[in-house]
């Protein structure tokens, strides 16, 4: 946006706004979803404050190539068995996360081609919206 007009750049190519099933009312109740950074020497102190204030879901911002580190991602395996969702997006503003077998092994996420706070708001409107943990990885694909 400049101060004479608006400028597009790219075309998104994804379906968007309202060519999704996602609704937005004044009623709309949202589930608590929370972000978790990696870092180094990070640990699971955050992602277990986010889970025992009632989070949903917990979106890790993995170090490239998209992993927590690993006091973190063994709490967040303990989330996932215990119907807590765990979306992998990236801290690596450009990196792809493909839904790899690691992830799937573990009932994770991939967040695609998402940021961290993309993937949260997305995370949010899926479960809003009552899209069950099969359907997920399907909606990370499909916005």
């Amino acid at each position: 946006m400049d101060a004479d007009a608006v400028h597009f750049y790219r075309a998104p190519v994804r379906a968007h706004t309202t060519a999704t099933p996602f609704g937005v009312t004044t009623s709309t109740v949202f589930p608590r979803i929370d972000i978790s950074y990696a870092y180094a020497g990070s640990d699971a102190t955050a992602a277990q404050a986010f889970v025992a204030a009632g989070a949903k879901g917990v979106v890790s911002a993995g170090f490239a190539p998209s992993m927590p580190a690993p006091l973190e991602r063994k709490f967040l395996e303990e989330c996932a068995a215990q119907r807590v969702v765990v979306v992998q997006a990236s801290r690596v503003g450009s990196e792809r996360i493909a839904p790899r077998d690691y992830l799937r092994d573990k009932g994770w996420i991939a967040a695609d081609s998402l940021t961290p706070q993309k993937a949260r708001i997305l995370l949010m409107l899926a479960l809003a919206a009552g899209h069950t943990a099969a359907a997920l990885q399907n909606d990370f694909g499909r916005y």
